[in-house]
């Protein structure tokens, strides 16, 4: 039970883009209702709840899914601050950045491939480790390496196959 109630609030806080506990966030906190700072603030966001799920239910597959979403997101603010600060010189702020993304990239790797060892026929997890493989290829290219980037495009491309292999029907994942 103790899990269900956590699972929810991290589904809640990913919604509002509440990843973690960290200062950075507590402005979007502030335009949730009392019962919802209160329990931010007693526990955390998005990935502290879903740890508490995993703590309580190592099982659920759908703990570690939405843990790789939340740190695939995360990658993606990171990489687009990386290019930002890249595009007004800021180079070593930009590095900063990039580096941070494929950090946190990395981490939703495992939280995915978790999840397949519970779930290995969990489509959508194909999906998204498709869609974090592309993200880390676009990465590369804005760094400068198009040689890892074509790796990346690869593992991407075995992805999309494997979601493929499954469900056949869903036609962003063939598209890409």
């Amino acid at each position: 039970f103790q899990a269900d109630v956590h699972h929810n609030l991290a589904i809640f806080f990913s919604k509002q883009a509440i990843w973690a506990k960290e200062p950075k966030f507590d402005s979007r906190l502030m335009t949730q209702p009392p019962d919802i700072r209160k329990k931010y603030n007693q526990f955390g966001g998005a990935l502290e709840h879903y740890a508490a799920v995993v703590k309580n239910n190592p099982n659920f597959p759908m703990a570690y899914y939405f843990t790789g979403n939340v740190y695939n997101d995360r990658g993606s603010e990171e990489i687009m601050q990386a290019n930002q600060l890249k595009n007004q010189g800021n180079a070593a702020e930009a590095e900063r950045h990039f580096k941070k993304a494929f950090e946190l990239w990395d981490l939703g790797e495992k939280a995915y491939e978790a999840t397949k060892k519970l779930a290995p026929n969990y489509v959508q997890t194909h999906h998204q480790m498709g869609l974090l493989y592309v993200k880390r290829a676009e990465g590369a290219m804005l760094g400068g390496n198009p040689a890892q980037a074509e790796k990346y495009y690869d593992e991407a491309y075995k992805n999309f196959r494997l979601y493929n292999m499954i469900d056949p029907v869903f036609v962003p994942n063939t598209d890409r």
